[in-house]
């Protein structure tokens, strides 16, 4: 079964857009650039409000005996990471993330590299226990 990340993944995210968004239009306007400041604002609220839900919404992950696999929805692309071959695990966490107790674990192999985010505190420590171990659950 697909499992979906924590909405709190999301809330983090569209903070992170906000200020971000909120950057840039005081930007245009310490520079003169009101026209510039406004379309970079335009666009930024765009991103955090209709791309960034989207993107949360579609994805999705599933540990299985011998992979993960994570799907997403506006880059549609399925990645299938082997559990075996994997040779470096992190659980890391910026300071939004932390604020709303999300965690990303970036599993890396001799081929490849996965960033999953929006797990909590214990799925990110299974997660990176799992993968240590070299297999799933099923």
């Amino acid at each position: 079964m697909l499992r979906s990340i924590s909405r709190r993944q999301l809330y983090a995210w569209q903070l992170t857009g906000a200020v971000l968004t909120l950057a840039v239009l005081a930007a245009g306007q310490a520079f003169r650039l009101r026209r510039l400041g406004l379309i970079g604002g335009l666009l930024g609220a765009v991103l955090t409000l209709v791309v960034v839900p989207l993107e949360w919404r579609g994805l999705r992950y599933r540990i299985g005996r011998e992979c993960l696999r994570v799907s997403g929805v506006l880059v549609r692309r399925t990645t299938l990471l082997p559990l075996d071959r994997v040779t470096e695990v992190r659980i890391v966490a910026g300071p939004v993330d932390r604020l709303f107790g999300v965690r990303s674990v970036l599993l890396r192999t001799p081929g490849a590299s996965l960033l999953l985010p929006g797990l909590t505190g214990e799925e990110a420590a299974a997660l990176a226990a799992l993968a240590l171990e070299g297999g799933g659950e099923g």
